[in-house]
């Protein structure tokens, strides 16, 4: 009885932090590869309905792929060399490009720092507020053996989309 008691607190205290800030997200993707230029052609739908317990004045969107640009952090982390192992037929950077963005069909104020877009909506989200995101974009897929490369005809595709930055208890 008493291991029971402790599973029971455990797991009151697990779902009271797991379940701190439940966000409501949904993505509606639709691409397209194009294997002549490596790219994928893309268009996002993103609901996001905010569950913080305040109002949001900013959003910030992963952009993983321009992990591969040139002058990246993780090149600058790397170093030229080791970064440029990357790429076994020589350096094919990579990249997310943002074509258009509207937050509920509003072009908003937007900045990209290296693997990071921040949205800077021009009304703040109230808590249980629900926005629309909406992103075309191109992805160019380097030649490389990572997450995400092409090399002879194989694709490997992983982290390619804009993800919505979670939300959490430092922000």
């Amino acid at each position: 009885m008493r291991n029971l008691c402790v599973i029971i607190i455990a797991l009151a205290w697990w779902s009271g932090h797991v379940a701190a800030l439940p966000n409501e997200i949904s993505y509606d993707i639709q691409a397209r590869l194009d294997t002549q230029e490596h790219k994928i052609f893309g268009t996002e739908r993103i609901l996001f309905t905010s569950k913080a317990p305040k109002t949001l004045t900013e959003l910030y969107l992963h952009l993983w792929p321009n992990r591969f640009a040139e002058g990246s952090v993780q090149a600058r982390e790397m170093g030229a060399d080791s970064f440029d192992r990357l790429f076994p037929n020589g350096p094919d950077y990579g990249y997310l490009f943002i074509q258009e963005l509207t937050l509920d069909g509003k072009e908003p104020k937007y900045s990209i720092d290296d693997t990071i877009l921040k949205i800077e909506p021009e009304t703040p989200i109230a808590p249980d507020q629900t926005v629309e995101i909406r992103v075309k974009f191109i992805v160019k897929i380097p030649n490389a053996l990572e997450r995400l490369g092409h090399d002879q005809g194989n694709y490997y595709i992983s982290w390619w989309y804009p993800k919505l930055s979670v939300y959490d208890k430092k922000g």
